[in-house]
C-alpha cells in the first residue's frame, strides 16, 4: 500500500510537468514512463482476461518498471471478474485437450 501511495505522489506531483514517454503495447495496454497502464479505465470490465494479460506483458518485457497506480486500482475493482473468466478458460482448455 505504501508503494502505491508513493507512486501516486510521484505520478501526480513529481512527474506531472514532465513529458510522458508513451509506447503502445496493444489495443488494451501501453507503457507510460516505464510503467504499464490500461488504455482506458473500462478495459478490465469489458475484457476480464486482460487482467491475466497484464502479467504476461510484465513477464515478457523486463524493462517495464511496474504497473501504474491507477491500473492497480482498476485491478482491485474488477478482481471479482477473474473467477468467472478463469473458469471459462479452464473449461475451454480442458475441452480442447480431450
Amino acid at each position: 500500500m505504501n508503494e502505491l501511495l508513493i507512486q501516486v505522489f510521484e505520478e501526480n506531483i513529481i512527474l506531472a510537468e514532465k513529458d510522458h514517454n508513451i509506447v503502445p503495447v496493444n489495443k488494451r495496454f501501453q507503457i507510460n514512463s516505464g510503467y504499464l497502464e490500461t488504455i482506458n479505465s473500462g478495459i478490465f470490465a469489458f475484457y476480464p482476461y486482460s487482467m491475466l494479460e497484464l502479467f504476461l506483458i510484465l513477464q515478457q518485457n523486463p524493462k517495464i518498471k511496474g504497473i501504474r497506480a491507477d491500473t492497480v486500482r482498476q485491478l482491485h475493482a474488477h478482481l471479482h471478474l477473474i473467477d468467472n473468466t478463469l473458469e471459462l478458460i479452464l473449461r475451454i482448455v480442458a475441452y480442447l485437450w480431450i
